[in-house]
């Protein structure tokens, strides 16, 4: 009866470890092994154009990459940037999926412009990659808000036509010039909001102000409908949000 005890119970132990090590090899820190980046390829957080220059209502734009970490995988993004919501912080965090050479890259954005708050503070923030999954494993990576650069008179902005006026077919064409700027400065615009479905810009000069202090941006817009298109310019180190108008079709 001894014996038949002990064999029975061997076998039960048997099958406990026999699922125990089922269960292990699906566990996350083995999904985690499973995924893990290329070696030689350091794991790091990066936020471009960094420092960021807010423009003057408080207002920044950027993108937030990873590289070096786990492929094919999900990583929490959160910050500690309390000043104001971001992109990040919105929602209390933001789970991004890496690539197969483990990369990621989202845009990054805060203010007023973007979500219901106060404008951002300037100030040096974190933001912490950290794996969905076991072993929590984290990359953090530092970024800078720092006050917007004043335009001086001489800068100048401009559309030409605004307000710009909508085919029937919800097409919408305008151009925003820059006169007066530092030459070979770098110049950027970004969309804020926007009436039209899908916008496009034409950049001049391979993005650079000219020679003369010159710059143009073609504004290219279809399913548009009459309102607005709000622009964040960046020239140098000076930023400014701008708005095209958009009128309904002329009969």
């Amino acid at each position: 009866m001894r014996k038949m005890f002990l064999s029975r119970a061997a076998a039960l132990l048997t099958l406990v470890l026999t699922t125990m090590a089922f269960m292990l090899s699906g566990s996350p820190a083995s999904y985690a092994a499973t995924h893990q980046a290329a070696v030689g390829v350091p794991a790091s957080v990066t936020v471009a154009e960094n420092p960021l220059t807010e423009d003057t209502s408080g207002n920044f734009i950027a993108t937030v990459s990873g590289r070096g970490l786990h492929r094919n995988t999900n990583y929490v993004l959160t910050d500690n940037n309390f000043s104001c919501t971001d992109s990040i912080n919105a929602g209390g965090s933001l789970v991004v999926t890496t690539d197969l050479e483990g990369r990621f890259s989202v845009p990054f954005l805060g203010g007023p412009s973007f979500f219901t708050t106060t404008p951002c503070q300037v100030g040096k923030f974190t933001i912490t990659a950290t794996l969905q999954v076991l072993p929590s494993i984290f990359v953090t990576s530092t970024f800078k808000l720092q006050s917007p650069m004043s335009f001086t008179p001489a800068h100048q902005l401009y559309f030409n036509p605004n307000p710009a006026v909508i085919s029937t077919s919800g097409a919408a064409v305008s151009t925003l010039y820059g006169k007066d700027w530092t030459p070979g400065n770098s110049f950027a615009v970004a969309i804020v909001t926007s009436s039209c479905g899908a916008t496009g810009f034409t950049t001049s000069n391979a993005g650079l102000v000219d020679g003369d202090g010159n710059f143009a941006v073609g504004i290219d817009g279809a399913g548009c409908s009459a309102g607005t298109v709000r622009l964040l310019v960046v020239v140098g180190s000076s930023s400014r949000l701008i708005t095209l108008h958009l009128a309904a079709p002329s009969l």
